[in-house]
């Protein structure tokens, strides 16, 4: 399924489609973790792309050693599958252990435990080979350096800038917003059609639908900028976010693949972890498409420069390729999934506003024609042109390092990325989230220029409330850093949002914001 592009017949695939079973998945996870403990297995690896086939290549090849597969001891769900369906099937919930003899015995015991179906298919080889055996014969024997190790063949595909990027980025974005708002923007209309937009309202009708409290160790719940774990074991916190945006990789995406991981170390600093690695799913057209391919290579780059800069990992992920109807490829879209520790519980940092009288800032520096693919470009024309705002891979690493020290330095009520929207957004979703609102005095005298900084949407910047008496050593601190920050405001005890005068109340915002999903999917 995974290796075709859709037509109008691809419902009939759906059977191909691996289905997961969490609760099977909870099972092994026990069971493997028990023998890991008791330090029961030799090696230990999940079988995910390609199956049987990569796990056992890779750990033969990091073993030094070859691997012997007895297909006739493989546990099959369905009868007369071929052994090229064995060795590439993706059924989910397995994993392939390599064990001495003595220890069996304890293994099999702890997998009834469990009630897994589990098989002893094969054995370690001196020979650096995978040699398949099928019915008695010899399947397939070949080198394991040829599969997963350094004589592995590069497939290496042609690349070709597509021809859509010259067209759009011949537009200037903020000029053509000018010209298609009127002189005297209604900025509450504007922010009211934007938080109804569909990538910026609550997903709450979605992630409601999951139980979220399971083991009694989410701190902080879905809908902020990451959700929290407490780690039982070591009294630390995980946060957890995962981000991307489509239209940004379409208009570059190198740019595309580095703000997905910039975002995602933007929301768990928000919320007063340090970033520590990531995992990704890159969506992508078909790869032997030339263009498809070059979107690929640069979204990967991207990604790369920007774990590079802020010194993380990529400790796994997949690849999705062939998504493509009769109407064209996906957008490039680079999913990266972000982790980070928070050492204390006292620096755990909510999104919204929570007590009146407290100053808002805004860390980063905001450049008004940074709207090409922005929800405000969208919302005017349908479409994105233009360029994409910038990375900015070391203001990232010195904001976020800063944010970080104020909030560890007991300086910060509130923290909230700015991201999809802008600071208009930000505001709104701040006053939503929490018990207080905001007056927000811009300083931007031209109404059209106000528009565009409350869209613009530069990166590496957050809305922060710091505490009340605290602002003198916030913004000592903002210059030891050399870090952008400006007074935009106040929080006030009433739960709204107001800009230059303009007032929105809550109930508004969240009639937008709450109800624009649920009535989409009502139809």
């Amino acid at each position: 399924f995974a290796s075709g592009e859709l037509t109008e017949s691809s419902h009939e695939d759906r059977p191909s489609v691996q289905i997961g079973d969490p609760f099977t998945e909870k099972l092994l996870l026990e069971a493997t973790q028990e023998i890991a403990r008791k330090k029961l297995a030799v090696g230990m690896q999940d079988m995910g792309a390609a199956g049987l086939t990569s796990s056992s290549a890779e750990m033969a090849a990091k073993g030094g050693v070859g691997i012997e597969l007895d297909l006739d001891k493989v546990p099959l769900r369905e009868e007369g599958m071929t052994p090229f369906e064995i060795m590439l099937s993706e059924s989910q919930e397995r994993m392939l252990l390599i064990a001495e003899p003595e220890n069996l015995p304890e293994i099999e015991k702890i997998l009834r435990k469990w009630d897994l179906h589990y098989a002893v298919i094969g054995r370690v080889i001196a020979e650096p080979v995978l040699r398949v055996l099928w019915r008695g014969e010899v399947a397939a024997e070949i080198p394991v350096d040829a599969l997963a190790g350094d004589g592995v063949p590069v497939y290496d595909l042609p690349q070709e800038k597509p021809e859509y990027l010259s067209r759009v980025h011949s537009r200037d974005a903020a000029a053509e917003i000018r010209e298609k708002l009127p002189h005297k923007p209604d900025i509450a209309e504007l922010l009211m059609d934007i938080l109804a937009m569909p990538t910026v309202a609550s997903k709450r009708w979605v992630w409601r639908q999951y139980d979220h409290q399971v083991g009694v160790r989410t701190v902080m719940t879905p809908g902020a900028d990451a959700a929290v774990m407490w780690i039982r074991e070591t009294a630390q916190f995980l946060a957890l976010s995962t981000d991307v945006n489509g239209a940004y990789a379409y208009l570059d995406p190198y740019v595309g693949g580095a703000i997905a991981v910039l975002e995602g170390a933007r929301n768990v600093a928000a919320v007063g972890a340090k970033p520590i690695g990531i995992t990704d799913c890159l969506n992508f057209g078909n790869p032997q498409k030339p263009a498809v391919m070059w979107q690929f290579a640069r979204a990967v780059e991207g990604i790369s420069d920007a774990c590079r800069g802020l010194g993380i990992p990529v400790t796994g992920g997949n690849v999705s390729f062939y998504n493509e109807s009769p109407q064209g490829a996906i957008f490039p879209t680079p999913v990266v999934g972000m982790v980070g520790l928070i050492e204390s519980e006292k620096h755990i940092t909510p999104g919204g506003f929570i007590r009146a009288g407290d100053p808002i800032y805004l860390v980063g520096e905001t450049e008004i024609r940074e709207v090409g693919s922005s929800r405000l470009q969208k919302l005017l024309f349908g479409e994105y042109f233009g360029k994409p705002p910038r990375a900015k891979i070391n203001e990232h690493i010195k904001n976020i390092s800063f944010l970080l020290a104020a909030i560890r330095g007991g300086l910060v009520r509130s923290a909230h990325d700015v991201s999809d929207g802008g600071v208009g957004i930000t505001l709104a979703e701040s006053v939503l989230s929490g018990s207080a609102g905001a007056e927000i005095n811009s300083g931007v005298r031209d109404p059209l220029l106000l528009a565009l900084w409350l869209f613009s949407e530069s990166q590496a910047r957050f809305v922060v409330s710091v505490k009340s008496g605290a602002e003198e050593k916030f913004e000592s601190l903002a210059e030891k850093f050399g870090v952008s920050v400006r007074k935009i405001g106040r929080t006030i005890p009433e739960t709204a949002l107001v800009i230059d005068g303009v007032r929105i109340c809550r109930e508004t915002l969240e009639e937008k914001y709450e109800g624009t999903i649920p009535q989409q999917m009502s139809k």
